[in-house]
């Protein structure tokens, strides 16, 4: 809880709540420090918390292994900068031990009330929410989580690089989140989505925007890559997403209600944004599964490992304008 340049490192983390959490400090800890929508007075209301709290900065989550937390591995947000999550081992999350029936109905009580954590994000592995800045996660196995793998919700400038990410419900997921780097990572094995931005998630919370997304390897997943950032989406639209998205079980009675899903939806609708996000680096894109034979619409005349037709991303208009076989993102990787 604040502070800076504190190192964890080594441990062996099961059954908790939270694996490791990295958080501001508050003088007022009992409000919910987000942004009522359209309330501006609640917003400088925020502003005023944020800008007292003592940050948390320059810390190290190093070569951990986490196991059967219940609902995050490493979770990070609010002021929280400069963090490097590395070489940590996080499996199990939501599985090993479920969410909290009591929070679960505080959460429910509350909603529409105030923001809160959103609860298909419950059971994901590392997970930065509500405006961490400028962290890095990289070289972690995020693997066999109830839900996400990586999550960066509603969060900004972030670096997730040479990840392993596999077998979880949804592999990487960016949410509302601008500026952020994903690159080299490995994400497979996911029935879901392999790596998404936006249009999956909480559709309505704001847009994605300037990110920039190369050398991931996709293959293996239910989609590959989706980026539903650079259109709206209608109120029926997102209410056909909510009884899909992985819930406790404890919360299902809420969110399978037609009426409370709509709800959640038209809220959602209101806050929607339209972005953009990278695809390439300019010279290399990423490997997707489906995308990488010549019988898959695949062209590399030149032999070069990098295809010469865009790949159109499903959700939206966003292109990866320079492809890649498998072989041409080894070479790119220097593999």
């Amino acid at each position: 809880m604040g502070g800076a340049g504190h190192e964890v490192s080594g441990n062996a983390i099961d059954g908790n709540r939270i694996g490791v959490l990295v958080d501001a400090i508050f003088g007022d800890s009992d409000r919910v420090l987000a942004p009522l929508v359209h309330d501006p007075a609640w917003t400088q209301q925020v502003a005023a918390l944020l800008a007292a709290g003592v940050p948390a900065v320059d810390h190290r989550i190093l070569d951990n292994t986490l196991t059967g937390n219940a609902n995050a591995g490493v979770r990070m947000h609010y002021h929280v900068r400069g963090v490097t999550v590395a070489g940590n081992t996080v499996t199990g999350t939501g599985i090993g031990r479920v969410p909290d029936a009591a929070e679960a109905a505080f959460w429910a009580e509350t909603l529409g009330q105030a923001p809160a954590t959103p609860f298909e994000t419950t059971g994901s592995g590392i997970l930065l929410y509500c405006f961490p800045e400028e962290n890095r996660v990289t070289g972690n196995d995020v693997h066999d989580n109830r839900a996400i793998g990586i999550l960066i919700d509603i969060a900004h400038r972030n670096r997730v690089a040479d990840n392993r990410v596999t077998g979880n419900a949804h592999g990487i997921v960016l949410s509302s989140a601008i500026g952020n780097e994903v690159t080299g990572n490995t994400v497979s094995g996911h029935a879901g989505h392999g790596l998404s931005v936006d249009g999956w998630l909480w559709m309505g919370l704001g847009r994605s925007d300037g990110n920039r997304i190369w050398l991931n390897d996709l293959a293996g997943n239910g989609t590959d890559a989706f980026d539903g950032a650079g259109r709206l989406l209608s109120a029926e639209e997102i209410a056909a997403q909510i009884p899909l998205m992985p819930w406790p079980e404890e919360m299902r009675m809420v969110y399978d209600n037609p009426a409370i899903a709509l709800q959640m939806a038209q809220m959602m609708v209101a806050q929607q944004q339209v972005g953009a996000t990278a695809w390439d680096d300019g010279t290399h894109g990423n490997r997707h599964g489906l995308f990488d034979e010549p019988a898959e619409g695949f062209v590399d005349r030149d032999g070069d490992g990098i295809g010469e037709v865009p790949r159109p991303i499903p959700g939206g208009s966003a292109v990866d304008r320079f492809p890649l076989s498998a072989a041409g993102l080894s070479a790119a990787l220097g593999r």
